[in-house]
């Protein structure tokens, strides 16, 4: 199956958001679900930083 067809079976409208599924799934899941939550966590940061001046 293509890339474009998993991404459409799936409901991306970003192919990256599907490499990010493949790639979590050939790999270990516990260490893709830390790095998605310390990403997160970062993201969150980065965001919060306007309304603690």
């Amino acid at each position: 199956m293509s890339l474009w067809e998993v991404q459409r079976l799936l409901g991306h409208w970003w192919s990256t958001t599907t490499v990010r599924y493949l790639l979590t799934a050939q790999g270990d899941p516990e260490q893709a679900a830390r790095r998605a939550s310390a990403e997160r966590a970062g993201q969150r940061l980065v965001a919060d930083t306007g309304s603690l001046r």
